[in-house]
């Protein structure tokens, strides 16, 4: 007989009127049943309580935060209530496909030694002319996805599952601290004592906004840093001496100081075999390359004249060293120019 455990889906909402409807009945007309949903309002000022509360059904168990608490204590308080044996996130904006829950469980019953799995998903953003739709294909390798977590984040956080044993057994929750990043934070650590793994499905419809606010880009450079940087704490690799208490690089020669860093964990695998190294090589590649790209509005072209040098510059796509070779010719034209930058 098959299985049919309990399974908590979380929904933090915070003035998500527009689609919440949507993203709860995506949920509720799921083919899989046996679910208990917590939706916790955070205070929202729109009419978001207003609309779950005429929303009749038995699997929903609603909570209104006392004052604003933020996406991950909110999560972290659904991941208390929850009951279940598995445990999804729901953004209130988005789409579950209906076969979702049902795949992600029979995944979950058939690999016991995974921690948590998420999928495929389609991106949409609708505009004044139509949506535009991209389907986003991940990783499903398991030791390539512990590679990428190492810098990346190879999980589609909002249509995740995870086993409520592998979070609650190990006092995992998401860390209040970070604004942003802090799906891609949580995985990383899952990933240190579980197995992370992708279903070969389409099972989310996530929803693109346009929010390119200066604030907000700074508060994930910012935050993204942070957790990437936990990685060399992972691996004993001292890197106070690369960043200071902002996260930025001290000065332009840290950066080759950051890629000897990196070289390190490069040779480290060589010897032990955990990772994938030709996906750790360019992931490494990849970080150092958006440190660079971070840090050339600060230091300017002698920042390029360290990189250009680096080994790991190699392994930069084609198009990206074209952009770094243009931008900082104009960097050095700038420069020329005006003494000041």
């Amino acid at each position: 007989m098959k299985s049919n455990p309990l399974v908590s889906i979380i929904m933090p909402v915070y003035n998500s009127e527009a689609y919440l409807e949507e993203a709860i009945h995506s949920i509720l007309d799921q083919t899989y049943q046996n679910i208990q949903l917590i939706i916790i309002d955070d205070c929202s000022i729109d009419n978001s309580f207003d609309i779950i509360s005429t929303i009749s059904s038995s699997k929903i168990e609603l909570y209104k935060n006392e004052q604003n608490m933020g996406v991950s204590a909110t999560r972290n308080k659904g991941i208390t209530l929850a009951k279940g044996k598995y445990i999804a996130l729901m953004d209130a904006d988005d789409i579950s496909l209906p076969q979702r829950i049902a795949s992600q469980v029979d995944f979950m019953e058939a690999n016991p030694h995974v921690g948590l799995a998420s999928s495929h998903y389609e991106s949409f953003r609708k505009g004044l002319i139509g949506t535009k739709k991209r389907i986003r294909r991940l990783a499903t390798d398991a030791n390539i996805i512990q590679t990428k977590l190492l810098f990346s984040n190879a999980v589609c956080g909002a249509a995740s599952m995870m086993r409520s044993d592998t979070i609650k057994n190990n006092g995992l929750n998401f860390d209040t601290s970070l604004q942003m990043a802090e799906d891609f934070d949580l995985w990383k650590r899952i990933s240190y004592i579980s197995t992370v793994k992708n279903v070969d499905e389409v099972l989310f419809r996530y929803r693109k906004h346009k929010n390119n606010s200066i604030k907000n880009r700074l508060v994930l450079n910012r935050d993204y840093t942070r957790v990437v940087l936990k990685t060399f704490q992972h691996l004993e690799l001292d890197i106070l001496d690369i960043f200071d208490d902002n996260y930025t690089l001290k000065k332009p020669e840290c950066l080759e100081l950051l890629h000897d860093r990196l070289m390190q964990i490069l040779n480290m695998n060589l010897k032990s075999h955990k990772y994938n190294q030709n996906v750790l090589q360019t992931e490494s590649a990849n970080f150092l390359y958006w440190v660079f790209g971070q840090h050339i509005p600060i230091f300017g072209y002698s920042l390029f004249v360290i990189y250009k040098r680096l080994y790991l510059f190699e392994f930069v796509s084609i198009s990206n060293k074209d952009k770094i070779a243009l931008f900082s010719l104009k960097l050095r034209n700038i420069k020329w120019k005006n003494p000041k930058i």
